[in-house]
């Protein structure tokens, strides 16, 4: 069922996409038109035809193509959603208009605020490469933000302790290895203590290009150690693979499991739901335990679901992905619409628990980030304790 909707949402926004073209550059050329159509047909279903002609999921080089077309016929389908919805509007102000006060002038200088169909088409279509060349530029601007967490809870000798947090990285044969070595040389200059991953570490099967990259990961050591979860690509993927991928990188992966990092710091980690469900479990995730008073407890779970358990929990910070920040423009706004915290930005609950969405460290799907830079989080966690003399 979801892929029916799928390849009916897209199939829609590439007709409707040549719709726009054909009233704007071929409605004289019908041999232009139809080859268009065609080409346009196949680029859209390009992702089935990859892996029905190809083994081991399809080249990476047509799934790069087919996720690239795809974003570029959703930005051009909203630019000229918006010029039909400016022309519809203008129409029903004219109608109005007539009705109201019949005026000549005032019917035509709607007319002249009409957008023509290839004013709309070449603005669209501008807009989409300025979209697509900041996109690939900002995909590959991985930065090192830091944000600071207080407690009561973390002893005055360990202020200062570092955490470093990445995210959907999305490991797969068409990965970009800029964006690793980009994400290695932000943790080194984090210099953690700790480095967690907050999921969807791997996205397709295990190739040798991927397990190079895995190596080259693993090279990166921190004094506490390395653990992460797994999200729902990693459930895709096959979560004994996905944790094949994070033994190799140096990772342990946390099942329904704690962890003492320190006598006065826990871990606790989840699978994704996504992993319940492949594995034949139902319902919401397993009970959270609580946390002791004394001890610093961090969430670690893939998707920012109901923070407000943890936080009752005696938890004092979860750590979350999933979201992307949206990615692309405007997916920011639809992202929210389930989950409505904002990804990048600490959000407080009553408990005093601190919750932090990590925009992600790489991407999925089309190679683009439109106002959702890429990140490696340095949390450094502050005393707040009062020192005993």
């Amino acid at each position: 069922m979801f892929f029916i909707v799928y390849f009916g949402t897209v199939l829609g926004f590439c007709l409707y996409s040549w719709w726009h073209l054909y009233q704007a550059f071929w409605r004289r050329h019908w041999i232009a038109a139809v080859v268009a159509m065609v080409v346009m047909l196949l680029l859209t279903f390009l992702p089935i035809l990859n892996r029905m002609f190809f083994r081991r999921g399809g080249l990476p080089a047509l799934e790069l193509l087919a996720w690239t077309w795809l974003a570029l016929i959703f930005w051009f389908s909203c630019t000229q959603l918006l010029a039909d919805a400016w022309n519809l509007l203008l129409t029903l102000g004219g109608m109005v208009a007539k009705t109201v006060a019949p005026n000549e002038s005032i019917q035509s200088t709607l007319l002249m605020l009409r957008l023509p169909a290839l004013d709309s088409a070449v603005a669209g279509l501008s807009l989409v490469l300025v979209a697509a060349i900041w996109g690939v530029i900002e995909v590959g601007m991985v930065r090192l933000k830091t944000v600071e967490v207080y407690s009561e809870k973390v002893p005055l000798e360990a202020d200062g302790y570092r955490i470093a947090l990445v995210s959907d990285l999305h490991f797969h044969h068409g990965f970009q290895s800029v964006i690793l070595h980009k994400a290695m040389d932000c943790i080194r200059e984090a210099e953690p203590h700790l480095l967690l991953s907050a999921g969807d570490f791997l996205d397709g099967a295990i190739s040798p290009r991927t397990e190079r990259l895995f190596d080259q990961l693993a090279s990166v050591t921190v004094p506490d150690g390395k653990y992460g979860v797994l999200g729902n690509h990693d459930s895709y993927s096959g979560a004994e693979d996905s944790m094949l991928a994070h033994v190799r990188a140096g990772f342990e992966v946390l099942r329904q499991q704690g962890v003492d990092i320190k006598p006065w710091l826990r871990l606790y980690g989840i699978d994704d739901p996504a992993v319940w469900r492949r594995q034949g479990r139902q319902g919401e995730a397993p009970e959270l335990p609580l946390v002791s008073e004394e001890q610093f407890g961090i969430f670690l779970a893939h998707q920012p679901r109901r923070p407000e358990i943890a936080d009752q929990q005696n938890y004092d910070l979860m750590l979350s992905g999933h979201t992307h920040g949206g990615q692309i423009f405007p997916f920011q706004l639809l992202v929210r619409l389930e989950h409505p915290w904002k990804a990048g930005s600490p959000i407080a609950f009553p408990g005093g628990m601190t919750l932090y969405i990590s925009p992600g460290t790489g991407f999925w799907g089309p190679p683009f980030r439109v106002l959702a830079r890429p990140e490696v989080t340095l949390l450094v966690l502050r005393s707040t304790s009062t020192p005993v003399f």
